[in-house]
């Protein structure tokens, strides 16, 4: 039997990595961690696996089925073939775009790559290299952003703009609750 501390210290040894969850269309149908086996168990299994983030397991995450797996830097986008609309049904640990948790798990892993600076890990690489580094790239992913072609493009490109942003933030202390509180203030003004 595995105690508690010895399952979260598994889990922070093995590197994990956000797996964006979209559908044929482009669109985010959820986001998941995952490290190498759930990868691999997806793409064999034709099903979503994720790491799951209070035992540090390997489980089905209760997507559509997987329709191809495609490794990006630092992370992974899983399109999956979702029932009528697009939409895809999770269960518990999944969290789906509508819910607006995706960011904040997205800052979750970024922390937590500051905190133990796994070795190999991009993120581990932009911390190290400080914070004039962390303010080029996100402008240049801002204007990989802007300069973008196509409707698929500007969609992998936001969210690259968006992980290096909130490198930024996590790199100036701000949390990320801090800039959708201004969101809300300018909203409701």
């Amino acid at each position: 039997m595995t105690h508690k501390s010895e399952t979260k210290e598994a889990f922070v040894k093995e590197a994990v990595f956000p797996a964006v969850c979209v559908d044929g269309e482009g669109r985010v149908v959820g986001a998941v961690l995952q490290n190498e086996k759930a990868r691999d168990k997806s793409l064999e299994q034709k099903e979503v696996w994720m790491v799951h983030p209070a035992t540090g397991r390997v489980v089905p995450a209760g997507m559509g089925p997987v329709v191809r797996v495609v490794q990006e830097d630092g992370w992974v986008r899983v399109v999956v073939r979702g029932k009528g609309s697009g939409e895809v049904q999770g269960e518990e640990g999944v969290v789906r775009a509508d819910e607006g948790g995706v960011l904040e798990r997205l800052e979750g892993v970024v922390r937590a790559r500051r905190s133990a600076m796994p070795e190999g890990s991009y993120t581990t690489h932009l911390f190290s290299s400080g914070g004039e580094k962390i303010r080029k790239k996100t402008g240049e992913e801002a204007i990989e952003l802007l300069l973008a072609p196509s409707r698929d493009r500007i969609v992998y490109e936001a969210a690259d703009f968006l992980y290096h942003l909130m490198v930024l933030l996590v790199w100036e202390g701000i949390p990320f609750r801090d800039v959708l509180e201004e969101l809300s203030r300018r909203f409701d003004q």
